[in-house]
């Protein structure tokens, strides 16, 4: 049986959702990262904040594919997303111009309609809340990110009629 070496048009950059990142020894993706690129493509981690908004991550998405097109000479990237990644993605490119800049996206447990887990996180008490948010907020400034805000993280995430 002969082994074909798989490849793509353009470069493929995954995106991570809420909590994970890419950490000194943890991969947010874990082995995926490195059997893509095993399999002969080009494969990159996408670096946005772990709890950051919508918003400020699509805006740190687009920095980046834009950065992977001009180190590639590539006019489009693949992007497939994991969970908030997903709406980070479908974010930038909506509201971001950046349909012409993505050939595929594919999402993966993409909360697209919200998440029971956060609508549940927001029933809590206001002050047990801002509690929480202020100390995941530390911890993901001390771990690279740019924006954390976990409580605009949780509203955005809840549960959508």
């Amino acid at each position: 049986m002969t082994e074909e070496c798989l490849t793509s048009r353009y470069p493929i950059i995954l995106v991570h959702g809420v909590l994970l990142k890419d950490f000194k020894f943890f991969k947010a993706f874990g082995l995926i990262e490195k059997t893509l690129k095993n399999a002969g493509f080009k494969v990159y981690t996408a670096k946005t904040d772990g709890f950051g908004t919508v918003e400020t991550n699509a805006g740190q998405l687009r920095a980046f594919v834009n950065d992977i097109r001009q180190r590639e000479g590539a006019d489009k990237v693949n992007l497939i997303a994991h969970s908030k990644g997903g709406l980070d993605a479908r974010y930038m490119i909506e509201h971001l111009d950046m349909a012409d800049a993505v050939a595929s996206l594919t999402t993966l447990c993409t909360p697209h309609r919200g998440s029971p887990i956060a609508s549940f996180i927001l029933r809590y008490p206001s002050w047990i809340l801002q509690c929480i948010a202020f100390w995941i907020n530390l911890w993901y400034r001390i771990f690279g990110d740019r924006y954390p805000n976990a409580i605009a993280v949780c509203h955005q995430l809840q549960l959508h009629p």
